[in-house]
């Protein structure tokens, strides 16, 4: 989620709020009535329930954790909010446990919340999200959210129920038919909004790209399951010398075909150059320059997902291949984009 900050870290989850949540913010403001205490309660009730998302994402995360996978980070966005966590489709029944832990929880908080009003004496009917004294809302608030999270419309928790369920069987058919149910709720989610509430219309949409991306996942799953970096690297990638001037950074820059060079220090891999880096850097040699933090992939790593989420994460045309130190090839993003298209021609064929 690039354009997001982090504001805090949560049983070892970072949480990051993406820079979109402040059109929320001046969306409040431009519909709040005149007055500093509608304000104040407008901006306390919006706060109190992103605590609840905020709560249904880190359930999500802490059982991921418990269950050994490794959660990137909790970003909260004007919609919601998205738990990244590394591999999680590899294992049915851990997707499983995970997507369940979001919707339990909110519907946890809600009935707790409810049993409080109760008990102050405060009407819980008619249901009442945006008025009416805050338990109930709060209450109501975590119910529908626990609710609707349950809709089997990939990516809501209720879609990777689905997909989980589905994948014990057959994982690609699984997370293909998970898909297309969350592309045709996604739809009835859009239509709606259009008579109903506009709001509804951009959750619709978020589904919508959130369920193709996921069958496309899929494909690259199948498409390049059992395949090996060994398998696709390239023998001869484009190596510069740490000591090498500026000039001559720039000069292997333009001959590189990816615009990727990969630097060496006594024959030893020392980091990637790009043309981005060099002119952000100050440094009058290659050495200097060169992105030491950038991800290397090992010959015998899997192309999907280890290979493939690194070159996604890195946003880098190509990643050195490195053993003992040394660069043994690269893999081009080019190249694996390649073999997945021709692999999933040849699996239409079939």
């Amino acid at each position: 989620m690039r354009g997001s900050v982090r504001v805090a870290t949560v049983a070892g989850i970072p949480l990051r709020v993406h820079w979109s949540l402040g059109l929320l913010v001046v969306l409040v403001l431009a519909t709040t009535p005149s007055g500093g205490s509608a304000l104040a309660g407008r901006a306390a009730y919006v706060a109190g329930l992103f605590a609840s998302v905020t709560v249904h994402e880190l359930a999500h995360g802490i059982v991921a954790r418990r269950r050994g996978l490794v959660v990137r980070d909790v970003v909260l966005l004007p919609i919601g909010g998205v738990t990244e966590v590394e591999h999680l489709g590899e294992s049915a029944r851990d997707e499983l446990r995970v997507a369940i832990a979001g919707p339990a929880s909110s519907l946890a908080i809600g009935a707790l919340l409810a049993a409080a009003a109760a008990g102050a004496g405060s009407a819980l009917v008619p249901p009442a999200i945006f008025e009416g004294a805050w338990l109930p809302r709060f209450a109501w608030a975590n119910l529908v959210l626990g609710a609707f999270n349950l809709l089997p419309a990939i990516p809501l928790d209720g879609g990777r129920i689905l997909r989980a369920l589905l994948a014990q069987k057959d994982e690609e058919r699984g997370t293909v038919v998970a898909a297309r149910v969350g592309e045709v709720l996604a739809v009835a989610m859009v239509v709606a909004g259009l008579l109903v509430d506009l709001w509804l219309v951009v959750i619709g949409a978020f589904v919508l790209v959130g369920a193709r991306a996921e069958r496309a996942a899929a494909v690259l799953r199948a498409s390049l399951h059992g395949a090996r970096v060994v398998d696709l690297m390239n023998l001869e990638p484009a190596v510069l010398d740490a000591a090498a001037t500026r000039v001559e950074a720039a000069r292997a820059l333009r001959r590189a075909p990816d615009g990727v060079v990969f630097v060496t220090e006594a024959g030893r891999y020392l980091g990637t150059l790009t043309e981005r880096a060099l002119e952000r850097s100050d440094a009058e040699h290659a050495g200097g320059a060169a992105d030491r933090d950038a991800p290397v992939l090992e010959a015998t790593a899997e192309l999907y997902p280890d290979a493939a989420e690194a070159l996604a994460r890195s946003r880098l045309p190509a990643l050195a291949v490195v053993s003992d130190g040394e660069i043994v090839g690269a893999l081009r993003a080019d190249d694996l984009d390649r073999l997945v298209r021709r692999q999933a021609r040849a699996g239409a064929r079939r």
